[in-house]
């Protein structure tokens, strides 16, 4: 590994059967890493496209070499998966530049460079780049497997609440829209990456189109975890409306029973001459039975009915 010089996170010097070449990944965001490209004679129109502030999975020929910019899911700890990580790469016949912006590293990069140290390099550019794109795509398909796997316990309940799982069912649904903003992308990235690398050994070219495959699949699979979502989400309205209506139900009940009672307090409520009963001192013993009586009418009316 060459000095660790800031901006340039490491470089290795590789051999291959076709001579030697290089991998130089950097900090892109990072004033020296501009001016390091410019010093290894980058043409400006690569070195925008390696610094740039946003990027969208993409695969292009482009300056003598070959631009593929994809990303990966952020597996640093305490970091949402979804905050896709990307990776700028471009390519010549014997050096490759990898960038990131930003102080996350992309795990995926750093197997690749453990896998070096250890004494395994990648035969040539087309392997180290497969071993790249491998890699964060395993790392996408844990991510996928883990959405799946929190998906099932929301759709068999298991004793949450209602506003427990419509909580996680909204924090999964956002994560899943998250993920497959790039992942669509990346996958046209790859099938017209796996085109462009039609001058390489034919068994390297299938294995980057079943990467790029394997891509829609993952898109698939994000579109189905999507569907589940939206048939949970209208499963928990219909419970939220199923348990309103059980309580506006309830309340209606006892509105109707306590009806023909107001009437009754109303109506010898009116301070008007004529009531019947002002001289009687058992009249207010006879009111209070006949509003049982009507209160133990309207149950058993209800009950009759069914209608609780």
């Amino acid at each position: 590994m060459s000095e660790a010089q800031k901006g340039l996170l490491f470089s290795y010097q590789l051999e291959s059967a076709t001579g030697p070449f290089e991998w130089h990944h950097l900090q892109s965001d990072l004033p020296q890493s501009r001016e390091w490209m410019q010093n290894h004679g980058l043409h400006p129109g690569v070195i925008e496209a390696l610094t740039a502030r946003e990027t969208r999975p993409r695969s292009m020929a482009f300056a003598g070499g070959t631009l593929l910019v994809v990303r990966g899911v952020n597996t640093n700890a305490g970091q949402d998966p979804e905050d896709m990580i990307s990776l700028r790469i471009w390519f010549d016949q014997n050096r490759i530049i990898s960038a990131r912006r930003q102080n996350r590293p992309l795990m995926s990069v750093y197997d690749l460079s453990r896998t070096i140290d250890a004494g395994d390099p990648p035969e040539s550019i087309p392997a180290l780049l497969l071993q790249l794109v491998n890699g964060m795509s395993d790392r996408i398909s844990s991510v996928i497997d883990s959405i799946d796997d929190q998906l099932s316990p929301l759709e068999e309940d298991n004793g949450h609440t209602l506003a427990i799982r419509r909580a996680e069912l909204v924090e999964w649904r956002r994560q899943i829209a998250a993920i497959r903003r790039f992942i669509a992308p990346q996958r046209d990235a790859l099938t017209a990456f796996a085109m462009q690398m039609s001058s390489i050994a034919p068994d390297q070219q299938h294995a980057f189109q079943q990467v790029a495959e394997r891509m829609i699949r993952f898109v698939d699979e994000l579109d189905f975890a999507r569907e589940r979502a939206l048939v949970l989400q209208e499963q928990l309205n219909g419970e939220v409306a199923e348990e309103q209506n059980k309580r506006m139900y309830v309340l209606s009940l006892v509105a109707a029973v306590f009806l023909p009672l107001s009437f009754v307090t109303g109506l010898f409520g009116m301070n008007v001459a004529g009531l019947p009963g002002t001289a009687d001192p058992s009249a207010f013993l006879y009111v209070c039975l006949g509003m049982l009586a009507s209160a133990a009418f309207s149950f058993l009316f209800f009950w009759w009915r069914k209608w609780y």
